[in-house]
C-alpha cells in the first residue's frame, strides 16, 4: 500500500482560502500530480494541516482571552474602589452625626430613679456658634485666596453645626422643652452692615430650623419650644469699644431676634426662672434687675443666671475635660472687643443681688466648671455682710463649650440643663450634662490618610497598559469622591437626607 500525502484546505466560489495558503503549497502542480497518478483503492490518502497557523491562532486567542479578563478586573477592582469611598462618605458625612445616641433625661427614666420627681424640664444650651464669615480671620483682606473657598468654608462649617442640631432634634424633640442661646451667635454681627446682617441671619435660622413669628421666633419642628436667644459681644459689641453704636445694635437685635439684651423667662406654672443679662453693657443692667426682682410673684423663686461672659473667678476649672489635661483659669483680661471675665464686683454684686442657684456663661469656648462662694446674707445697699461670720453659699457656674469647630478648641459641644420638679411643681433637683460633637478635624486627618492609602493601592495593583489611562481613571474617583461629598451635604442642607 502506498501512502500519499495531500494538504488541507478549504476553498469556497471566490478561492479566496485556496489563495491564502499559496504561499506555503504549490496548489496546480500537487493537483497535476493527483489527478496523473493512479493508485489502487488499497493506497491510504492522509490530509495535513498547516501546524504554525494554528498554533498563532491559539496564541492570539490567549492573548485576547487575557486582556478580556484584564478589563473585567480593571472593571470590578474600580466599581469596588467607588463603593468603598462612597461607603466612607456615607458613614462620616451622615451616620456619624445622625446616632450620637445623646438622649436628654425624660421623666420615665427620672421617675423610676426618683419617685419625687414628677415633671422632667430640658433645656438645649448652645453657646457660640459664631457664624465664620467674611471677616472672620480677615479673609476680606486676602486677595489671594479664591471666593469658591471662601464660601466653601462657610458651607462646611454650616452643615457641620446643622448635621449636629438635627441629630439632637430629631432623637430628643419630644424631650426637648426650651432652647437658649448664650451668645456670640455671628462672627462679626458688630459690624455688619445691615444687607449683610440680614444674609447671615438667614444662614442661622437655617442652620438651627428657626423661623420669626410677629413677636418671637418658632422652631420650625415644634413651634411651642420657646427659642431664648442671648447676646454676645459679636453680636452687640462691648460698652467702650462699640458704644457709640449701641442703640442701633439693640434696636436691631430685638428687632431681627424678638429678644431683650436683658430678659427674664418664667417657666410656666413653677418656681423657677431665668434671668438672662447683657453684662457687655453692664450699666444697663442694675434698673432691669430692680425692676424683675420686685415682680417675682413667689417668695421661693428659683433663678438661673445667664451671662455670655463668665463671671470673674481665681480657680481653676473643676472639670477635667479640658483639652490639654491640664487644670485651666479664665484670666482677667479685656481689649477693643472682648472681656474675658465680669469684674470681681460685679460677678459679686450680681450672686448676691440674684443668688442664683446656677449660673450659665459662654464666651470661652471650652466647657469650664466653677465654684462661687458668698455669703447668704448680705446688704445690698453698703455691699457689706450683716454677719461676718454668716455661712458661705455655694454657687456652681457652667460655662458652655462652642458648638462650631472653628473656635479653637477640639472639643465644640452644648449642654443639657434639665430641671426636676416635685408633685407641687416646686424645683427638686436639677443636672447639667455636657455633650460633644464628633470631632470633625479627624474626620478629615482620615479623609488625608484614605486619599493616600487609595492612591498607593490603585497605582500599584492595578495594571494597565498606558500610563496616561490610570492617571484619568485616578482622577475620576477624587471627582467622584469630592462630588459624593459635596451632594451628601447639600441635601443635607436642603433637608432632603438627614
Amino acid at each position: 500500500m502506498k501512502r500519499i500525502n495531500l494538504p488541507l484546505f478549504y476553498s469556497d466560489s471566490n478561492n479566496n482560502e485556496k489563495n491564502k495558503h499559496s504561499d506555503s503549497i504549490d496548489s496546480p502542480s500537487i493537483l497535476e500530480q493527483t489527478t496523473n497518478n493512479k493508485w489502487n483503492n488499497n493506497d491510504e490518502i492522509i490530509f495535513f494541516s498547516n501546524n504554525s497557523n494554528d498554533t498563532n491562532n491559539s496564541k492570539i486567542n490567549d492573548k485576547i482571552n487575557k486582556l478580556n479578563n484584564l478589563t473585567i478586573n480593571v472593571h470590578l477592582f474600580i466599581f469596588k474602589l467607588l463603593i468603598f469611598i462612597f461607603l466612607n462618605i456615607l458613614f462620616f458625612e451622615i451616620l456619624v452625626y445622625r446616632f450620637q445616641f445623646t438622649y436628654f433625661p425624660d421623666i420615665y427614666s427620672m421617675n423610676k430613679n426618683d419617685e419625687n420627681i414628677k415633671k422632667v424640664y430640658n433645656i438645649l444650651l448652645i453657646a457660640d456658634p459664631q457664624l465664620t464669615d467674611n471677616y472672620s480671620y480677615n479673609l476680606h483682606k486676602s486677595q489671594n485666596i479664591p471666593k469658591i473657598v471662601k464660601y466653601l468654608l462657610f458651607f462646611i462649617t454650616d452643615i457641620f453645626m446643622k448635621k449636629n442640631i438635627k441629630s439632637i432634634y430629631k432623637m430628643n424633640l419630644q424631650n426637648l422643652n426650651c432652647i437658649l442661646f448664650l451668645g456670640d451667635l455671628f462672627d462679626s454681627g458688630r459690624i455688619l452692615e445691615d444687607d449683610e446682617f440680614q444674609l447671615e441671619l438667614q444662614r442661622f435660622f437655617s442652620i438651627f430650623g428657626l423661623k420669626q413669628g410677629e413677636d418671637k421666633l418658632y422652631l420650625k419642628l415644634n413651634e411651642n419650644i420657646p427659642i431664648l436667644v442671648g447676646s454676645g459681644n459679636h453680636d452687640i459689641g462691648l460698652y467702650g469699644s462699640h458704644f457709640k453704636n449701641f442703640d442701633f445694635l439693640e434696636k436691631r437685635f430685638l428687632q431681627n431676634f424678638k429678644n431683650n439684651l436683658n430678659f427674664n423667662f418664667l417657666i410656666e406654672n413653677t418656681n423657677v426662672e431665668l434671668i438672662g443679662l447683657n453684662t457687655m453693657y453692664f450699666s444697663t443692667i442694675k434698673n432691669f434687675l430692680d425692676k424683675i426682682l420686685k415682680q417675682t410673684e413667689k417668695e421661693n423663686t428659683k433663678f438661673i443666671l445667664f451671662s455670655h461672659i463668665p463671671l470673674f473667678r481665681e480657680k481653676y476649672c473643676l472639670n477635667n475635660e479640658i483639652i490639654n489635661k491640664q487644670k485651666k483659669r479664665i484670666k482677667s483680661q479685656y481689649g477693643v472687643g472682648y472681656q474675658n471675665v465680669v469684674s470681681e464686683s460685679d460677678t459679686q454684686y450680681l450672686l448676691r443681688k440674684i443668688n442664683p442657684f446656677i449660673v450659665l456663661s459662654g464666651d470661652d469656648h471650652e466647657y469650664c466648671k466653677i465654684d462661687h462662694e458668698i455669703n447668704d446674707k448680705l446688704n445690698l445697699d453698703n455691699n457689706e455682710s450683716t454677719n461676718k461670720e454668716e455661712e458661705k453659699n455655694i454657687i456652681y457656674e457652667h460655662t458652655i463649650p462652642t458648638f462650631s469647630f472653628l473656635q479653637g478648641t477640639k472639643k465644640c459641644g452644648y449642654g443639657v440643663l434639665s430641671l426636676n420638679f416635685d408633685k407641687l411643681n416646686n424645683l427638686y433637683s436639677y443636672d447639667l450634662n455636657i455633650y460633644y460633637l464628633p470631632q470633625v478635624w479627624n474626620i478629615y486627618i482620615y479623609y488625608g490618610i484614605l486619599s493616600i492609602f487609595v492612591t498607593l493601592y490603585f497605582f500599584i495593583y492595578l495594571k494597565m497598559k498606558y500610563f496616561y489611562k490610570k492617571v484619568l481613571i485616578y482622577f475620576g474617583l477624587i471627582i467622584f469622591g469630592l462630588v459624593s461629598f459635596l451632594l451628601c451635604n447639600f441635601l443635607i442642607w436642603m433637608d432632603i437626607l438627614f
